[in-house]
């Protein structure tokens, strides 16, 4: 089953505190063939994060990008928020374990610095 999210350049979440708006950007770069891409994508889908998907195989110099964006690190998918490298599948299952994909004030607070 393959769960397609609206794609987009900003995405606003609501945020703990309504007074203070923030716009998250969401960003993931996959390569075809990868489980683990698939499973990072329906792990945003569950949690109704939109995002904006990037497929170093289809995009001439996406992989590129993601390099230097990503400090170097080759394997897919490569997850960014608000420009930050988040890392990959392991480290945005952990921060969805820690309750901090929904937590938007916490999310913020811990790695949007």
């Amino acid at each position: 089953m393959n769960t397609k999210v609206p794609i987009g350049d900003d995405f606003d979440f609501p945020d703990a505190d309504a007074k203070e708006n923030i716009t998250t950007k969401v960003t993931i770069y996959t390569g075809p063939l990868c489980s683990y891409c698939d499973a990072a994508k329906r792990l945003l889908a569950r949690n109704n994060i939109q995002y904006k998907e990037i497929n170093i195989a289809n995009i001439d110099g996406a992989m590129d990008e993601m390099l230097k964006k990503a400090n170097g690190k080759r394997t897919v998918p490569q997850i960014f928020i608000n420009d930050k490298h988040i890392g990959g599948f392991d480290e945005i299952r952990l921060l969805e374990k820690e309750n901090k994909l929904t937590d938007f004030k916490g999310l913020k607070k811990d790695l949007l610095k």
